[in-house]
């Protein structure tokens, strides 16, 4: 054998290789753990009140399949007094007085912001939006439930604290590495 053809049918059987590892890599399904889960988020009040939190709204960026992938998600309102299955939400958080409420999340956040809604007022925007009222819809005078920015610290622990109070619906603005997601629970 000539050295030339010898050659010739090495770098002939790297290309196949290359192309049938190519091949191999692009077909493999991605692992289902590769998409994206939300972080966790539990408020706890200093009575000892806990809840999970409701996520509303979120914006995720993760790899799969070895692509930068982004998804994006609006589920609900954070002054809806419904989710889509017709359940009551969102989370509930039991106090009778202003209160500091710590919320943990299991991935660090980077940012938060805070905003809240009286629930009467929730009450009545949802009485007026399912009424069959058709002027209002005509004019477009129905507006969302007045909202209110809440002070809101981000701890050097990763924990968001603030005071709540009873009767409100609020909302956190959470932004983390990969992300960001609204989050929203009730006080009662």
């Amino acid at each position: 054998m000539k050295p030339r053809t010898s050659r010739n049918i090495a770098l002939a059987a790297v290309a196949v290789i290359l192309v049938v590892t190519f091949a191999c890599c692009m077909m493999i399904p991605g692992d289902p753990d590769d998409r994206p889960v939300l972080p966790v988020a539990t408020a706890t009040t200093n009575g000892g009140a806990q809840a999970r939190l409701s996520d509303c709204d979120s914006e995720w960026t993760y790899y799969y399949e070895g692509r930068e992938t982004t998804a994006t998600a609006h589920k609900i309102d954070p002054y809806a007094t419904y989710d889509d299955d017709g359940r009551g939400w969102p989370a509930a958080l039991d106090v009778t007085e202003p209160t500091r409420a710590s919320i943990s999340f299991d991935i660090p956040p980077t940012e938060v912001s805070a905003m809240r809604w009286d629930e009467g007022d929730i009450d009545a925007h949802e009485s007026m939006r399912a009424s069959d009222i058709s002027v209002f819809r005509f004019v477009g005078t129905m507006s969302e439930p007045e909202q209110e920015d809440v002070a809101a610290a981000l701890e050097d622990n990763g924990t968001v604290s603030l005071t709540v109070e009873p009767g409100y619906r609020y909302a956190l603005d959470v932004s983390f590495e990969d992300g960001w997601v609204i989050y929203a629970f009730t006080t009662k």
